[in-house]
């Protein structure tokens, strides 16, 4: 039972890591190539994180800044425009880890 289990998990990786290299080659925008396929656009954003780490492209494109404040923050925002069009407005008194969790979500779009 276990080895029919690891025969469709490695089936299953090899569909969704075929489709990952039709959409690199494709030019289209993530979500439209999910609704041409007829896939869950969720499940395409687990399998491309794999997809990439198998290749060794996991490494984050953000660059670490200091912030340094005088005192305390405020009811301040930081503004952010990702590469992928993405505009977030955050707190400015967002947590360090907090930060990250959203940067690295959106890094995933």
């Amino acid at each position: 039972m276990a080895e029919e289990f690891k025969e469709e998990d490695t089936t299953l990786k090899a569909k969704w890591f075929e489709l990952m290299g039709r959409w690199e080659n494709g030019g289209q925008k993530q979500k439209t190539f999910c609704d041409n396929e007829g896939v869950s656009y969720v499940q395409f954003g687990y399998w491309r994180t794999l997809y990439l780490k198998s290749r060794g492209k996991n490494k984050s494109r953000f660059k670490r800044i200091d912030l340094k404040h005088s005192s305390p923050p405020s009811a301040g925002q930081i503004q952010l425009a990702l590469p992928n069009g993405l505009r977030m407005v955050v707190s400015a008194g967002v947590g360090e880890k907090e930060l990250m969790a959203v940067l690295r979500c959106a890094s995933s779009c």
